[in-house]
């Protein structure tokens, strides 16, 4: 009779730890899809802002350049009408403009070299700067001293 209680309640004892080991692994089971899922969500966003970033610089256009104007000496209303000549010039895509009393700033995105900029910008704005003015040309900056 010893017999046979001791061998149920080993065989109880095996069932219950058997039982939480089957758990645990469910557990884990849980886990691991967990993350697979998340991996295969943060997989497609990855691709979704891929194909975003690709249509932004599409926009900009292929071989798209930043060049800095500063520009000291110039009030703020020569500083707008600077400002619009150089949006109208071709290739041009987008400028940023600051005005300072000491040297005020374009930020010009556009498609080019800086002196083909410098040469279609002169082009439009005779009226307020010409070759005098230009204190300094290299890629992605012009000086203009007006005064």
């Amino acid at each position: 009779m010893r017999k046979f209680i001791f061998t149920s309640i080993l065989g109880f004892l095996i069932s219950v730890s058997g039982a939480k080991a089957q758990s645990f692994l469910d557990k884990l089971d849980k886990a691991v899809n967990h993350i697979d899922r998340a991996a295969q969500s943060a997989d497609k966003a990855s691709k979704t802002g891929g194909k975003v970033r690709s249509l932004l610089n599409k926009k900009q256009g292929a071989g798209a350049n930043q060049t800095m104007l500063q520009i000291s000496g110039i009030d703020l209303s020569k500083l707008k009408k600077l400002n619009g000549n150089v949006e109208s010039v071709k290739g041009v895509n987008e400028t940023k403009m600051k005005f300072n009393a000491a040297k005020s700033t374009i930020t010009v995105n556009h498609s080019g070299t800086t002196e083909e900029l410098l040469t279609n910008i002169q082009l439009k704005s005779k009226d307020i700067f010409d070759d005098e003015n230009v204190a300094a040309l290299e890629e992605g900056l012009i000086e203009i001293q007006l005064k």
